[in-house]
Order: structure tokens, then C-alpha cells, then sequence
């Protein structure tokens, strides 16, 4: 289907070009969408390029449980000197130093900053210091420092060296500051070190080779044909497991009402553990997620996609 849609509803995954801000992104995609329902799941640095998921419409509602979602990025980094920005775009922090360090040095120190870790956030970032933004207390060169936050980096590999210069891939829970995780790197070696470029390959279930970059985003929008490119609410996993709903709940389900076990077409291992589940009507379209109560008797539905008036549609006739 062609031609534009009264309301966008799911998920566009765009390649982010280095130079605008996830925001600049945001702000052409409602212009070209004609829609101010547009939200990201996951901000990246001007110079950084890559995977942004953009959610579109009542999909924003769903932007909280794909934020979370682990990203897989490749960049460089250079030896040698630490800005900072602790990337290429801030001013020497300090006298450039040798690089002494062994291609196997560098792995093993790579490999040292990998597991659970207490990471302190750059200083210019997006991260509140009482209240203001940290990159504005450093811009205007006020002192301090965001709090130190817990992340995951599940592996962290050095594809290649050339010289001071290291390719490599990290994989790493949301929130996670590849810059930051460069600078530790350098600090560990003793020489001090900087990114120097950066690629979001994969963002949860998203991945670069679904991505439109920003000018096809443009050329699709003129043609009316970017909806094709919409992911539904059904297409998404969210990491999370997912139940059917039977007919005789479309109503409460629409309105926020609890659902019992005999509510649902069909049982789910665990069940009776507490977490959130997708809640899927007969031909698969995401209605709601919810929260397994403790016990498993009940689900609170939290985030609810059908509106009262799609809940006549979605129903089928009874049987005679």
C-alpha cells in the first residue's frame, strides 16, 4: 500500500549520518512523516553513525522496553593521547604519549574491561550534574562530574592495530559510553587514548542492513512510499515473550483492565512467574504489554496499543 496513512504506527530504522544529532533526525522525520509522534530508542554523538530506531506514532509507547536493549558497535580509537571530549572533536587533555603497548597487550586490557563495570560518563554528555546537563556545566568550564552508572560489556574485541590506531567491536548494555570505555583503555595502557570513529551496527532486534539512510528516508517520504518501510508493532519482539488474547477480553483489554488466565488462547512456561509479556490478538498484532502479577493469575496490562473503537474490528464473529 502506497500514499500517506492517517496515522504512522511502528518502527523506522534509520542510518545516521555523522554530523546531526539523533534530535536533528527526529525533527526530519516528523517534517517528511508530517507527524509529531516520533521518538528514538537510543541517542547517538553527532560523529557517531549508525542504527536509530525511530519510533513512530502509538509506537512511542513502546520506545521504553527497545531503550533498554543491548547495541553492538564497531569504531577506532587512537593510542596515545586523551582529549576532553575523550573523542577527536574536543582538545588535547594532556602531552601526547608513546604507545609501547603489543597488539596482545591491548587485547588482554580489552578484555579486562569487559563484564558488570562502574562507568563514569564523559563530561560532556547528555547526563544530568544537579539538575544541568553535564556537557553545559564542561562548555562553560564549571565544575562537575556525573555519577558513576553500572553497564554490561559483553565482549569488547580488537579486530586490528595499525600503528596507535585500533579497530575494534564492543558489545554492551544500553546506557554504556563507548567513549568512555576508549579512555579506559588507554588509561590501562599507560598512554592515554581517544575514539576516533564510531558505527552502531545493531540496536536490539535492529540491525544496520535494515536501516534507511537519510536522503533514501527523503526520496521514500516524497514518493509515499516510506510507510512500506514501517515496521509494525507486531514485527517487534521487545525481548519479550507473548500470549494471545481471546475475543471476550478485547474490551476490558482496550479500556486497561486486568486479564485472567482464561482470557487467554493459550498458556506460556513460566506463566506464573512475575515480568512483562506481549499480549497478541488472533492474527498476531501487538495490542498491549503487560505485567505478570506474582502467582501468574492475572496480567496488568501497561502499555495498551488498542483503542476501545479497533476492539469490534479485531473481533470475530461467533461462532453459531
Amino acid at each position: 500500500m502506497t500514499g500517506q496513512r492517517a496515522e504512522p504506527l511502528g518502527v523506522l530504522v534509520v542510518d545516521k549520518p555523522e554530523g546531526p544529532t539523533s534530535h536533528d533526525v527526529v525533527a526530519l522525520a516528523r517534517r517528511l512523516l508530517r507527524t509529531r509522534q516520533v521518538g528514538h530508542t537510543g541517542t547517538l554523538d553527532p560523529m557517531a553513525t549508525g542504527v536509530l530506531v525511530l519510533c513512530l506514532g502509538r509506537a512511542t509507547r513502546l520506545s521504553r522496553f527497545l531503550t533498554g536493549q543491548d547495541k553492538t558497535y564497531r569504531g577506532t580509537l587512537r593510542l596515545g593521547l586523551e582529549t576532553d571530549t575523550l573523542d577527536r572533536t574536543g582538545r588535547p587533555a594532556g602531552p601526547e604519549r608513546p604507545v609501547e603497548a603489543s597488539p596482545e597487550q591491548i587485547t588482554a586490557a580489552m578484555e579486562e574491561l569487559t563484564g558488570s563495570l562502574w562507568q563514569t560518563p564523559p563530561r560532556f554528555s547528555a547526563k544530568r550534574v544537579d539538575g544541568v546537563r553535564a556537557h553545559r556545566l564542561a562548555r562553560a568550564g564549571r565544575p562537575g562530574q556525573p555519577r558513576p552508572v553500572q553497564v554490561v560489556v559483553h565482549t569488547f574485541s580488537c579486530l586490528g592495530v595499525d600503528g596507535a590506531e585500533v579497530e575494534f567491536e564492543v558489545r554492551c548494555s544500553a546506557g554504556t559510553y563507548v567513549r568512555s570505555l576508549a579512555a579506559e583503555l588507554g588509561r590501562a595502557l599507560g598512554c592515554g587514548a581517544h575514539l576516533t570513529a564510531l558505527r552502531r551496527t545493531v540496536s536490539g532486534e535492529f540491525h544496520l542492513q535494515d536501516a534507511l539512510s537519510l536522503d533514501r528516508m527523503e526520496e521514500l517520504a516524497a514518493a509515499g512510499t516510506v510507510w512500506d518501510r514501517l515496521i509494525p508493532p507486531s514485527g517487534l519482539e521487545l525481548g519479550l515473550p507473548a500470549v494471545t488474547a481471546r475475543d471476550q477480553a478485547l474490551d476490558r483489554l482496550a479500556h486497561g483492565g486486568w486479564l485472567e488466565a482464561s482470557d487467554l488462547e493459550d498458556t506460556l512456561p513460566g506463566l506464573g512467574e512475575a515480568g512483562l509479556i506481549r499480549i497478541l490478538s488472533a492474527d498476531g498484532s501487538l495490542l498491549a504489554v503487560g505485567e505478570v502479577e506474582a502467582g501468574g493469575a492475572r496480567i496488568q496490562p501497561r502499555v495498551v496499543l488498542l483503542r476501545p473503537q479497533e476492539r469490534l474490528v479485531l473481533a470475530r464473529p461467533a461462532e453459531a
